[in-house]
């Protein structure tokens, strides 16, 4: 089918919206792919997020297929959504892309994106095209927040700490990657995030959660911002942290990768009282989402806001700059 310069961008985008017409129809939707704007219903409250993917900072041409890569550039954003408790409901697509770039990688990019989004109920429903040095995605997710959204601010001292899946994993999976290993369980969840849209949405429904946040950067990190945003400390008992078998027999530090390791998107959040934990367990179990309690908020302890369970301090995540 030849490169996308071959092609032509208002081509490519017939050819964008011919697959989104073919996609499952999508009630709030009035006007997608191919108009000035598209003209959408949402809800009350809406949440709104953005994420990018650049080749040769978040991953490497030869790491992911292109449906692959359409697949996770839709997790990772979606994450935000979900850690909110939130339902997504419309995607806007940014492609920036050298003239070269094959167009049936690009069909296969967007495709992956579109039947993984269908799956949780959300419509691309535009974009921008445009030529660039290398291939760079940023997509932004439109989503409807339930009666009751999930902050960062809500963690007070007493709450215990969860987390769902395994920590570590994806970010092992990233050093294999780098070292030229291209198969294993370590490597596929750095390829595939989780998807915990349905569960997150069912724990907030519950009243439970008292802040809740996704594992990007970085378990310290990421819990660093919620107890930077309620104003409160975090005791972590390392030896509860989930770490998968294949960590562990990888010849890597496990408890470094599960307390800095980015690239989770593992759903990380406090619980209000013991008759909230019985809840988050119900809804855990009823969607097969293995949860693990790994400790206990704090009143503040001043500049550090996570320590382990002999009161060192737990630092260290992912940072672009």
């Amino acid at each position: 089918m030849g490169t996308l310069a071959e092609l032509g961008e208002l081509a490519f985008v017939s050819a964008i919206r011919r697959l989104t017409d073919k996609s499952p129809a999508h009630r709030g939707v009035r006007l997608g792919v191919g108009d000035d704007a598209a003209l959408v219903k949402t809800g009350a409250a809406t949440l709104l997020t953005t994420d990018t993917m650049t080749e040769g900072v978040h991953f490497r041409s030869h790491w992911l297929t292109p449906r692959a890569l359409g697949l996770r550039l839709f997790r990772v954003a979606v994450s935000d959504i979900a850690a909110m408790g939130g339902t997504p409901r419309y995607l806007i697509l940014s492609l920036e892309a050298p003239g070269d770039y094959p167009v049936d990688d690009a069909h296969e990019l967007v495709s992956g994106l579109v039947a993984d989004a269908a799956d949780v109920g959300a419509a691309l429903v535009g974009g921008n095209v445009s030529h660039g040095d290398r291939l760079s995605l940023t997509l932004t997710v439109v989503g409807d927040a339930g009666r009751h959204s999930a902050k960062r601010s809500g963690a007070r001292p007493g709450q215990a700490v969860f987390v769902t899946g395994t920590l570590g994993d994806a970010s092992a999976g990233v050093q294999q990657l780098e070292h030229g290993k291209s198969r294993g369980k370590l490597v596929d969840a750095y390829r595939k995030p989780p998807l915990r849209v349905d569960v997150a949405k069912a724990l907030v429904k519950t009243g439970s959660v008292a802040a809740m946040i996704d594992v990007s950067d970085g378990l310290a990190q990421d819990l660093g911002h919620v107890c930077r945003a309620s104003g409160v400390s975090a005791r972590i008992d390392t030896g509860l942290l989930p770490v998968s078998r294949a960590l562990q027999a990888a010849g890597e530090d496990p408890l470094d990768h599960a307390v800095t390791g980015g690239d989770n998107y593992e759903l990380l959040f406090t619980l209000r009282s013991k008759k909230a934990e019985e809840a988050a367990a119900r809804v855990c179990r009823r969607f097969e989402c293995p949860l693990t309690k790994i400790g206990v908020i704090e009143k503040n302890h001043g500049h550090a806001l996570v320590v382990d369970q002999s009161g060192r301090e737990l630092h260290g995540g992912y940072s672009h700059f």
